[in-house]
This record gives structure tokens, C-alpha cells and sequence, in this order.
């Protein structure tokens, strides 16, 4: 009978358990069942030939003994040779006589020959339940004088194969059953292991887990199959270490400062936003710090970033160390670190916590065996009352500690609303800024220095312009700041250069081989490696020579830029320019530099003439400035001059040069020109 689809899909439905004993105990079962048919066929032929051997040997018996009493018709002889067939079935013993044709025979059970017929049988014979067996009996010339025949019963032949075939049977019954209950047994050597496999690859399908192992029971297929299913979990679970080890990094990465380990500004913003919304459910106040290292450049430039990088440790250390445990220090990048104070009581406990703040970076850090100081400028911006949202907080504190910086670095301010106000106005003049370098907005003017022994107009200061078409005159105390912060500070500044040398060419006939021209080079581009020569490169160009340009640089501006300062101002005073140092007197120089830089001039500040006549310090300063010069062989030249008592005390203590609006303010070029010849003559 074929197999049904059905049946297959029953098959397939199995476990490999009840898949692999049905497999086994079939395949026992076919076995056994060919060993039962074949033993029972091999005993039913078996006892069947014995059985005819049997007969056919006590047929020839009867033969041979029967032979003269056949021959001499003794029928009596031949009775008692027939009742002595040693034959324990049913059956009849005949012989039957040729001459005269008749049948002697015995009955035990197999029944009386009747019909002449059975004579010419020729055996053995199975026929129905008999078996006939016949013997020729012959005389002594060999002619054929009788037949011997014996029918026998098979009933007790059939008795002892069934009963065979039945014990049989019932061993193959039992074996099956045994065999069905070792295929119970053995398969489990097989489905074992790939139920394990199974069991495990539920467990890594239902939870990510790679700590546990298969059991490996065997060597074979199977065995190397579970060794190599455990090889995979310990690659998966090497590899699940390595991605949770990789997503905490990049979780650190994301999250944290990789060289202070502090929050970053990601994680700063995130908890910020949080504090926020906390304090708004409470109804508090939240503050941040936002706190900048002062000249942090100078540090890495002097040093190298690495000794930079150790700073930034060391003081992130020292932050933490000043903070309270609630309170949250992130570093946002660079120099620049914020923190998020949610417990204060007011603007004077913010104050001592910024007071803190700024010690704790005020020290002396011993990096790379040199002794570093450094400070810091600290704005602070206060939720809900200057912003109400975490960027415009940033945007108020970060406000707030330029304003800091503007005002003498190493302290802190509290963020003011007005700040807004003027970074607005900051941020249009830096756009108006670029526009105007374009646009041609920008133009210099000159306000004229007179040589006070001959009251002759004999150089000129060049001073940056600016008018907007909206705004109007702005003021370089406003945008040249700007134009250092946005970059713009040198095209502006090779503006100013190219200017002057313009200026020199255009009206050489009205100057006198003597005149020089000065300018004020921001401390922003003294790191310019090309400066030198792309103001030699104006030189060349307008045939200017570099006597008649004099280069100014403010005394607070070389003290900050001392190393880049001395090698600008050697390289400007090789091309044959003169130097000198405006606002002299303001900043802390050592007055040790003056005899190493390339110096011709020292121009005293404003600030010190302003006052000289009413204030005894002013005046010591002053009068101390130009005998310095004096005996430095420099020249000085005093600004801001605006009086006649001012010129007559200058003049009187032998300062050889002024400039001011006693003489006259700054004028276009053209304008300086007529004024020049008018004053000279």
C-alpha cells in the first residue's frame, strides 16, 4: 500500500525522539519479521523432507521383506510385515499384488484402499491432508512383482509446524517489542545531543545569553556537531563582550570628555534639560557657570598642546575639588568648562561658589617641569530669570563671561539683559564689517606729529576710518575688536599698510625725505608668519621706502606676544622701518626688554597728559618716560595733547614730540596735505 501525502505530513510532524525509535523498531521489526517467515519455511521444508524420508525409508523396509511372500502369495507373511510399519501417524500400509491383482493391506487409521488405482501411484504425493508414498517391489531377475503403499496423515506434520511457527511468532513478537523498547533507548544517544542543540538555539532565539555550553556525549558527527555549536557560542560570546565593550565606549565617547573624563557638552545639554525641567515642576532657581581659561593659547603655543592637555586635567581636578557632590562640571571643549548648580540660596552664595571656582584655577601648576599660572573668566546666567530654555541659558552665561573677560579676566559677571543689546550690535558690525572691507567703506585718515624744536608738522599717525551708511561713524575702539574676534584684522590691517604707502607715493613732492607715516599693528597678527613679507611686497610695489613707514605696537600687546613680537619687529626693522611702542607706561613691562627690541620711538599714553597737570603720579610718570627714552636714545612723543599748558610743560621737560587735537584731529588725506603745507609754512 503507497504512502499518503498525509502520512508524510504525520511523519514530518514527529519529534526527532518519536521519529528516530519509530525509524528503529520499523527497521527491527522488517527484520525480524523476514527471520521469522524464513525460519518457518526453512523448518516447514525441513520437517516435510524428513518426514518423506522417514516414510520412503520404511516403504523400502516393507519392500524387502516382502519380496518372497509377494512372489510365493503368502498374504498372511505380508499382513504381518505390514502391522510391523513402525509409523506413529495415521495410516494405511498396502501392498498391492500384480498376479493376482489384489491389495493386502493394514488399517491404522489412515482407511482401507478401495480403488485399484491407487496402485499405479508413483510418490511421494501430498494430496489434501495425505501424504502417498510408494515402493516398487521387485524379484530377483528385477521384474517389478508389487508396490508397497503407505498413506500417512499429515495432521500431526502440520500440528508440529504450526506449533513451530506459532512459538516462532511469538519470539518475534517479544523481539519487536524489546527491540521497540532498546530504540527507546538508543535513540536517545542520537536525539539527545540535537535536542540539546535545539533547546539551546530556543534560548539564544528567547534571550540574548552565551554563557552556557552544550553537553558533548560522543565523538562522532554529533559530537563534533555540539563541539562546534559551543566554538560558535564562545565566538558569539566573545563578540557580545567586545560590542557591549565598544557600545560603553562609544557611550563614553559620546557622553564624556575622553581627556578629563568629565561630562561632555552633549551630556552637559542633556542634564541641563533635565535640571530645567525638575526645577520648573519645584518652582526653583537653577544657575550655570560658564567658566573660560584666560590666554590658554599662550600655553599651548609656548608649551605644546600636550602640556596644554595637562593643564586642562589639573584643573578639571581642582573644579571638582571646589564643587559640591550635586552640582555638575562638564567640559564643553577646549578651555571652556560649564557648571550646573541646582541648590543655591542666592546671587551672594553663587558668588562665593565663582570665587571658588576662580581660586581653584588661580593656582601654580607644575607641568612638564615648568611652573604655569593661569585664570579664569566666569559668566554666570541665572533660570528662569535671564533665559527659559537650556541654549539661551548658554548663549546668557556664555554672554556673560566675555563680558568678564572685557573687564580684567579672573573674575565673574552675572549676565545683564543690556549684554544682549550689545552682542546684537556685535554681531551686525561683524556682517557690516566684511561688507565695508568690500564695499570700500573703511578709509584712513592722518593726524599729523610735530617735532616740538621746530614746530613742524614732520610724520603723521594713520588712523583707521569707518562710516557706515546706517550706523554712521564707528569707532575702531568698537570695531576693531571685532575685526581680531572674526579674523578680518589682516586684510584690514594690509588695508591700512597699502594705504599709507598710496598716500606716500601719491603726495612724495609735499613730504619731506624725513616724514614717516605710523601704524598700529594688532597683537592678533603678529603670529603671521607672512606679514613681514606681504608688507614688504607693498613697499616694492608703491616704491616706498621703509624708513618713511614706522610700525606701532602697544605696550600690553607685547608683553602678551613678547617671542612673536621681537622676531616681527627684527624683521621690520631689517627692511629699515621704525618701531615703536604706543601707550607706553600702561601695561607691566619689564623695562630689561627695551634694551633687546628693535625700538626707535615710545609714545606716552593719553591717560598720563590727560592729567600730568593735576596729578603728581601722572606727572612723575610722564616726566620719567621721556628721561627713560632719553637715556635709551629713543625719541618720545606724547599723545593727546589738547592745551597750550600741556605743550608748554612738554616742551619745557624736553619731549621732542607731540600729537593731539591742540595740533589738529585726523583728516582725509587730501585734507592733511593742505594742513601740512599751511602749518609748515
Amino acid at each position: 500500500m503507497p504512502v499518503s501525502y498525509s502520512d508524510l505530513i504525520m511523519f514530518q510532524q514527529l519529534s526527532i525522539k518519536n521519529k528516530l525509535t519509530l525509524i528503529i523498531t520499523l527497521v527491527t521489526s522488517t527484520a525480524l519479521i523476514l527471520g521469522f517467515t524464513g525460519i518457518t519455511l526453512t523448518y516447514y521444508n525441513e520437517a516435510r523432507s524428513n518426514l518423506i524420508e522417514d516414510i520412503e525409508q520404511e516403504a523400502k523396509l516393507v519392500a524387502s521383506y516382502s519380496q518372497v511372500p509377494v512372489a510365493l502369495n503368502f498374504h498372511d507373511d505380508l499382513i504381518r510385515i505390514l502391522d510391523d510399519v513402525l509409523i506413529p501417524s495415521a495410516h494405511t500400509s498396502a501392498i498391492c499384488d500384480r498376479e493376482p491383482a489384489q491389495i493386502i493391506q493394514t488399517d491404522n487409521g489412515g482407511g482401507l484402499l478401495t480403488d485399484i488405482s491407487d496402485c499405479r501411484l508413483k510418490g511421494p504425493v501430498w494430496q489434501d491432508k495425505w501424504l502417498w508414498v510408494t515402493q516398487v517391489i521387485y524379484d530377483i531377475s528385477g521384474e517389478s512383482i508389487g508396490l508397497v503403499v503407505i498413506k500417512v496423515s499429515t495432521a500431526d506434520f502440520n500440528q508440529g509446524v504450526n506449533r513451530f511457527a506459532y512459538l516462532a511468532l511469538i519470539f518475534t513478537l517479544l523481539s519487536i517489542g524489546f527491540s521497540f523498547f532498546l530504540a527507546g533507548r538508543l535513540q536517545a544517544y542520537i536525539s539527545r545531543p540535537i535536542t540539546d542543540l535545539k533547546e539551546a538555539t530556543q534560548q539564544l532565539c528567547n534571550e540574548e545569553n552565551y554563557n552556557f555550553r552544550v553537553p558533548v556525549t560522543s565523538e562522532d558527527d554529533i559530537g563534533s556537531l555540539s563541539h562546534s555549536f559551543n566554538r560558535m557560542l564562545e565566538a558569539m560570546e566573545q563578540r557580545l563582550v567586545e560590542r557591549n565593550q565598544a557600545i560603553t565606549k562609544m557611550h563614553l565617547l559620546a557622553n564624556y570628555d575622553s581627556l578629563t573624563d568629565l561630562p561632555n557638552r552633549t551630556l552637559c545639554l542633556d542634564r541641563l534639560d533635565q535640571a530645567i525641567a525638575k526645577v520648573s515642576r519645584d518652582q526653583k532657581n537653577l544657575a550655570i557657570m560658564f567658566i573660560d581659561l584666560d590666554n590658554f593659547k599662550d600655553i599651548n603655543d609656548f608649551l605644546g598642546h600636550s602640556a596644554g592637555d595637562i593643564l586642562l586635567v589639573k584643573v578639571s581636578n581642582n573644579l571638582s575639588s571646589a564643587l559640591r557632590q550635586s552640582d555638575t562640571l562638564a567640559r564643553l571643549g577646549g578651555d571652556e568648562f560649564v557648571v550646573i548648580l541646582t541648590e543655591f540660596e542666592s546671587k551672594e552664595s553663587l558668588s562665593m561658589v565663582a570665587e571658588k571656582c576662580v581660586l581653584a584655577v588661580s593656582q601654580e601648576f607644575n607641568i612638564m617641569d615648568h611652573i604655569v599660572t593661569t585664570s579664569a573668566s566666569i559668566g554666570i546666567a541665572i533660570y528662569p530669570d535671564d533665559a527659559s530654555s537650556s541654549e539661551e541659558l548658554m548663549k546668557a552665561a556664555d554672554s556673560a563671561m566675555y563680558q568678564a573677560k572685557e573687564r580684567g579676566k579672573h573674575s565673574f559677571y552675572f549676565y545683564e539683559e543690556r549684554i544682549n543689546a550689545i552682542l546684537a550690535r556685535r554681531h551686525t558690525l561683524a556682517g557690516a564689517l566684511r561688507f565695508a572691507l568690500k564695499e570700500t567703506q573703511l578709509h584712513v585718515e592722518y593726524q599729523p606729529v610735530v617735532a616740538l624744536n621746530s614746530n613742524k608738522i614732520v610724520g603723521a599717525e594713520a588712523l583707521l576710518r569707518w562710516h557706515h551708511p546706517d550706523f554712521g561713524m564707528i569707532s575702531p575702539v568698537e570695531f576693531i575688536p571685532i575685526a581680531e574676534s572674526t579674523g578680518l584684522i589682516l586684510p584690514i590691517s594690509l588695508f591700512v599698510v597699502e594705504s599709507v604707502c598710496q598716500f606716500i607715493t601719491s603726495f612724495r613732492t609735499e613730504l619731506t625725505d624725513n616724514f614717516s607715516v605710523a601704524l598700529n599693528l594688532s597683537p592678533a597678527i603678529l603670529r603671521q608668519t607672512s606679514l613681514v613679507a606681504q608688507i614688504e611686497v607693498f613697499l616694492n610695489q608703491y616704491q616706498v621706502p621703509a624708513k618713511a613707514v614706522c610700525f606701532e605696537v602697544t605696550e600690553n600687546a607685547l608683553m602678551n606676544e613678547m617671542e612673536h613680537c621681537i622676531q616681527t619687529l627684527k624683521a621690520l626693522k631689517q627692511l629699515g622701518s621704525r618701531i615703536s611702542i604706543d601707550d607706553f607706561g600702561t601695561g607691566y613691562s619689564s623695562l630689561s626688554y627695551l634694551s633687546k627690541l628693535p625700538v626707535d620711538n615710545l609714545k606716552i599714553d593719553r591717560s598720563f597728559i590727560n592729567d600730568m597737570l593735576h596729578d603728581d603720579n601722572d606727572t612723575a610718570i610722564t616726566l620719567t618716560i621721556i628721561s627713560l627714552a632719553q637715556n635709551l636714545n629713543l625719541k618720545v612723543i606724547a599723545e593727546g595733547v589738547e592745551d597750550q599748558a600741556q605743550l608748554n610743560f612738554l616742551k619745557q621737560h624736553n619731549c621732542e614730540y607731540i600729537q593731539g587735537f591742540l595740533v589738529s584731529p585726523s583728516k582725509t588725506d587730501r585734507a592733511f596735505i593742505s594742513f601740512l603745507k599751511s602749518y609748515n609754512h
